[in-house]
């Protein structure tokens, strides 16, 4: 098989440890993946720390918003036990403790989840000897044209759940490095759409068979998912199916 699509774990190998956290990141790793998709707020002392959701309530053992906590406060709540008993006192990481306990090789999508220029300005600061590694990630358009007018050439991609045609206008306005739709919106006409304006088409969240099937039908180069190995042994099954 001569193409083959990167796959990208979802908030790290988050079907196997908790989301967002250094258990899920290694794993990930462990599995082969080389590009980690994960999720950034400010702390209340300005730190970029790896959470998905506003609020620490559903992953963590705290309750209220992130932006409320600073970053020894964070560092109280467990964010591993929700998952499983094996995982109890694992702590939210921040970017920058991300980006050093993984390998050297390791590419990131980090999606920007809100705090608009201050957040903006962390994280750049944080990947800056990173940044051919990295792409910055968001659903807001905020977050996008902020990210692009201090940065004329980090890479960036626009995120969509919902409607195709504005994926395509943020891709197009923001310079993105790829369109990165929910599997719900792919169609093969909307990704030759997207193609005739970006390079690159990730597809999230992959997880079932079927999912893999829409993404390969339409050449997605980016497979992001919260099993890497089923999506690993899928494209093996596939190369065999071909031979």
């Amino acid at each position: 098989m001569a193409w083959r699509p990167e796959i990208v774990a979802h908030r790290g190998a988050s079907g196997y440890a908790p989301e967002n956290t250094l258990p899920a990141f290694r794993r990930a790793v462990e599995l082969g993946v080389r590009t980690i998709e994960l999720d950034l707020h400010l702390t209340a002392d300005g730190v970029p720390i790896v959470i998905h959701d506003a609020t620490v309530d559903r992953t963590t053992d705290g309750s209220g918003p992130v932006t409320g906590f600073t970053l020894a406060q964070l560092r109280e709540l467990d964010a591993g036990a929700w998952f499983g008993a094996a995982f109890r006192g694992t702590p939210l990481p921040t970017l920058a403790e991300v980006i050093t306990a993984l390998p050297p090789t390791t590419r990131f999508l980090i999606e920007l989840k809100g705090g608009g220029e201050a957040l903006v300005t962390a994280v750049l600061a944080e990947v800056a000897t990173v940044r051919d590694r990295v792409r910055l990630i968001s659903f807001h358009e905020e977050s996008l044209a902020v990210a692009r007018a201090a940065d004329a050439t980090i890479a960036l991609g626009a995120l969509e759940s919902r409607d195709g045609d504005r994926l395509a206008t943020l891709v197009a306005r923001y310079r993105c490095e790829a369109a990165m739709p929910s599997v719900r919106l792919v169609t093969p006409e909307r990704v030759r759409e997207w193609r005739r304006i970006t390079s690159r088409i990730a597809v999230w969240t992959l997880n079932q068979p079927e999912q893999f099937q829409t993404a390969w039908d339409v050449g997605a180069d980016e497979w992001i998912t919260d099993y890497p190995d089923r999506a690993r042994d899928w494209l093996v099954q596939e190369a065999r199916r071909a031979e």
